[in-house]
């Protein structure tokens, strides 16, 4: 299970697979340049999960066998970019925030489907609502992060125009 929010950009994931079939090179260095511009939303996001375990369950045993343990570095971390997503009603997004540690994502999404478990209404208590990390940042992503990174796509855009166009 992961997070994940997603801006959709309509043409460019047809222009970065037309460019990876000439030019692999670009290729990378394009979709470089869009996961750079989004580093600042990254690190603002990782920092909205806490600094110590939400719940004393949650803690990471000695032989690492615990599948969901809540480890601080590992979860802000998992915060990354993805280039594309999956395809939803015919749009697919081209940059995907995702949470990819699943303590993080458990954290983050649990009870968002059903409540009623007393983990989840223990982590309600202290944390509010399902959504209590990377979700709570919406505003900042789809404000300031959206415009770093359409401002990186559209000079991705005119590169791979030109890069085509020789």
């Amino acid at each position: 299970m992961s997070a994940t929010i997603h801006t959709e950009i309509t043409g460019l994931k047809v222009a970065l697979a037309e460019l990876g079939k000439l030019d692999t090179k670009t290729k990378f260095k394009a979709t470089n340049k869009i996961k750079a511009a989004g580093a600042e939303m990254v690190t603002q996001v990782a920092s909205r999960y806490p600094e110590t375990l939400p719940l004393s369950g949650m803690a990471p045993s000695k032989k690492g066998g615990t599948r969901l343990a809540y480890d601080v570095q590992k979860v802000r971390k998992g915060v990354t970019i993805q280039i594309g997503g999956r395809n939803r009603n015919g749009n697919i997004p081209l940059v995907t925030l995702i949470q990819k540690n699943a303590g993080g994502a458990f954290f983050d999404l649990a009870g968002l489907r059903d409540g009623s478990s007393q983990f989840v209404r223990n982590l309600d208590g202290r944390f509010g609502k399902a959504q209590r990390g990377m979700w709570r940042s919406r505003s900042y992503i789809y404000g300031q992060a959206t415009k770093d990174i359409l401002a990186a796509i559209e000079e991705v855009m005119n590169q791979t125009s030109r890069t085509l166009g020789k």
